[in-house]
């Protein structure tokens, strides 16, 4: 699923949300790179051996730009999660002080408990702060390889709809099973 729209909120990011973040810019990768990999060769006229040409060229313009959409919201994202850490570990500091300051062995317990679970709680967010700066370099080479594929001049616009039914239906459904293909080429390929 490719998210156009930023996940509504009413409060300050989690770490789920921030994981959705990464999911849906993944994914929109992912779409777009299949897409740009299948695109047909097209000449100085846009002319092609392939019929649907343009109908595929104008699809990757259109995930291209849900890519785009993505690299905002994946920097809030990350400066959310930069925030995050520090305050964490100001509290770990904090929280490390003091227990250097207790002599009990069962005062101490706590803090000692406390500071455990904001250290493992840090290490997340810096795992997933790494997550995100990967994602956010992918998004970026992802964007740079279909800049440069382009229709030559203007994508011509779609012809109206037929008066039999909707346009080329059966091609779209053709052009998704392609899409699909390829996407799970490209992934059966990262597994290996």
């Amino acid at each position: 699923m490719i998210v156009d729209e930023p996940i509504p909120r009413q409060g300050p990011l989690t770490l789920d949300d921030v994981e959705s973040e990464i999911s849906a810019a993944a994914g929109a990768v992912s779409s777009l790179l299949s897409a740009v990999r299948s695109l047909p060769k097209v000449d100085g006229d846009g002319g092609s051996e392939c019929p649907f040409a343009a109908e595929l060229y104008a699809k990757k313009e259109a995930l291209q730009q849900q890519v785009s959409a993505c690299v905002g919201r994946l920097y809030e994202c990350l400066q959310a999660v930069e925030g995050e850490i520090q305050r964490l570990q100001r509290n770990l500091l904090v929280v490390s002080a003091h227990e250097d300051m207790i002599n009990s062995d069962s005062v101490r317990r706590p803090f000692t408990d406390a500071e455990a679970k904001l250290a493992a709680l840090a290490k997340r967010y810096v795992r997933t702060r790494d997550r995100l700066k990967e994602t956010i370099d992918e998004v970026h080479k992802a964007l740079m390889e279909a800049s440069r594929k382009s229709w030559p001049g203007e994508l011509p616009q779609p012809r109206p709809a037929s008066p039999e039914g909707p346009r080329n239906e059966a091609a779209e459904r053709e052009l998704d099973d392609l899409f699909e293909r390829d996407r799970r080429r490209l992934e059966r390929g990262k597994e290996r």
